[in-house]
């Protein structure tokens, strides 16, 4: 009986310990009419609108080939560069990014980098400058487990220490798309990274496959909808005869 009464206080206990520390990390939370806050900082403009702002989860989501990579690709030139086409860098200093794809092979990975980024790269500054390589940080993770890619991912961004991830893709973090306890969790988990680090996490999802509906695909694309601060969708133009247009992509927020 008495190891009955002390297991039932030593439970009381606990349970009065975690409800105290639930309310003073809600306490921490609350504001107040004359709080002063720090403005957001964002680091583009798209269209001369701030957009990608640090400490913040964005997603982009789209149709199977209509356009993500090349707006990735686009996104991580302008971590490197000023402005190009409707993007421009909030802030003189060039950024670091940090790539983790998920979904291509080594050599379209590294592809990209040689004969898009790197490419476009010279094509703006000039032949003779050097491509600043220590900005921009690739790691494909395409034959990995689910599991390891979570754990990479999660230790890299405080290694890479990067002021723009792009997640390319956040499906491939998790065994099942529509599990919803799952998702609420790699999104908190997300929100957290990108907090405790001071970066713009970028996450891309498909959308789903058929149907007019152009949200992100599962339960997961449910909660990236909920609480991404921005989310943008890619879609392939057509021409007037239609036909699908090569290259020819929009690029609009939902």
């Amino acid at each position: 009986m008495d190891d009955l009464i002390s297991k039932a206080l030593n439970q009381t206990g606990a349970n009065h310990q975690q409800a105290h520390g639930a309310l003073a990390a809600m306490l921490k939370r609350e504001l107040t009419p004359d709080m002063e806050l720090p403005p957001m900082e964002f680091l583009m403009r798209l269209f001369g609108e701030p957009c990608f702002p640090r400490r913040e989860l964005v997603a982009i989501t789209g149709r199977a080939k209509s356009g993500k990579t090349f707006v990735m690709s686009i996104i991580m030139l302008m971590c490197l560069i000023k402005q190009a086409l409707r993007f421009e860098r909030d802030g003189e200093e060039p950024l670091k990014v940090m790539w983790f794809d998920t979904e291509q092979s080594d050599q379209s990975t590294l592809d990209i980098i040689q004969n898009r980024i790197m490419e476009m790269f010279h094509r703006k500054m000039g032949p003779d400058i050097p491509f600043p390589k220590e900005n921009l940080r690739a790691f494909n993770v395409r034959f990995e487990t689910c599991e390891t890619r979570r754990k990479g991912f999660q230790a890299l961004v405080p290694h890479v220490k990067p002021d723009l991830v792009i997640l390319d893709g956040i499906r491939d973090l998790v065994p099942d798309i529509n599990d919803g306890a799952e998702a609420q969790r790699i999104i908190e988990e997300m929100l957290s990274l990108a907090q405790a680090n001071n970066c713009c996490i970028l996450a891309v999802l498909h959308q789903n496959k058929s149907g007019e509906s152009r949200d992100p695909r599962g339960w997961l694309g449910t909660e990236l909808l909920n609480k991404a601060f921005d989310v943008f969708a890619t879609e392939k133009l057509k021409l007037q005869n239609g036909q699908e247009a090569r290259y020819v992509f929009k690029l609009e927020q939902l």
